[in-house]
Formats: structure tokens, sequence, C-alpha cells
């Protein structure tokens, strides 16, 4: 027996869904390769590789969530720090989980548009001067940069947290930014590929 017409466009919008989740998993994978070193602070490293991440979480927060742990685990298994690309991660949720939220509830409009790159700028900062008090000073002893835990806190606190929270306001902004311009471009494209 044959399927029927409802099977059969059932089956394509879920293979055009799975298409768009593979092909922006790809694109942020691929772009997390090519990186430039923050002027000030060589050890953090701005990308492109949130963007698709971001793209795919305005469309649907459910599928960037999955996106996650392939996008973590690729650039490990590639040899890139596990601690960085954690902190990579967290950085990345904390900043499209805000922005698609405030961005649905105000229809995309310019003012949910401001208001969305604004709080995910502000969550992302946030997030991330928590994550490297809690995680750097262990990194630092475990690495061999700090004698102990007091003299790793003196530095994230005085070297490294002013360099940490103008990065991620920088790299905060140019996703959120980028990748409301880009949605808002391919839009039509985007929801056709999911009907």
């Amino acid at each position: 027996m044959g399927r029927s017409r409802a099977e059969i466009v059932e089956r394509i919008v879920y293979l055009k869904k799975i298409s768009l989740v593979t092909g922006m998993i790809a694109l942020a994978v691929i772009l997390k390769f090519y990186e430039i070193p923050h002027p000030l602070a060589s050890y953090l490293k701005y990308d492109a590789s949130e963007i698709p991440l971001t793209i795919l979480s305005i469309v649907s927060i459910k599928y960037a969530l999955s996106a996650l742990p392939i996008y973590y685990l690729i650039p490990v298994l590639a040899g890139f720090d596990p601690i960085g690309m954690f902190m990579k991660t967290a950085a990345s949720l904390s900043t499209f989980i805000p922005l698609t939220i405030i961005f649905r509830r105000f229809k995309e409009s310019t003012v949910g548009a401001v208001l969305s790159i604004t709080l995910s700028v502000l969550s992302r900062v946030a997030v991330m001067i928590f994550l490297n008090l809690t995680v750097t000073p262990f990194w630092l002893v475990f690495a061999g940069w700090a004698k102990d835990l007091e003299s790793a806190w003196v530095a994230v606190l005085y070297l490294y947290l002013p360099q940490i929270i103008v990065f991620n306001a920088i790299l905060g902004f140019i996703v959120a930014s980028s990748s409301i311009g880009i949605f808002r471009v391919i839009r039509k494209t985007l929801y056709n590929l999911m009907s």
C-alpha cells in the first residue's frame, strides 16, 4: 500500500527541518575554525559560529538546543579546549535564548529587535562574568598559570574580567544584530522551508 498525500507531505516537511538543522550546525562548526583574536587579550577569539545557531533559534529554540551538543563536540574532537568550548557554548545559549524570546514576543518589530539585542548582550555578559568567576580560577591553577586559587582570583578579577566583559559585549552585539539582520533577509525562505 502506498502512503497517503498527507504522510508524504509530513515526511517532506520533516526532511526539510532536518536539512535546516544539519545545515546550520555544519555552518556553525565550520565558522568556529575561523577565529580572530581580541586585540587586548589574544586568548579571547571572535568568530561568527554563533550566528547560524542564533538564526536557528529564532526559527525554533528546540532545534537550536538540539544543535548545541554537536556544536560543542566537533571542535573538541578536532582539538579545541573542552573548557573553552563549554564557555563558548554557554555564551551562545545565554545570547540566543533571550534574543529569541523577546524578538518573538514583539512580533519581530524594530522595538523588539533593539530590546532583544540589548537584553541578549546583557544576559551574555552577566552569564560570562559568573562563569569566569567560577571556572577560570580553577582552570588557571590547573593549567599552571597561577600558583594557587587566591592568586588566580586576583588575576581573574583585575586582569581578565575587564577584557572578558568588553569582549562578550562586543561579540554579543555582533551576533545578535547580525542574526536578526540575516533572519529578516531570509525569513520567507526559512519559513517556506519549515512548511
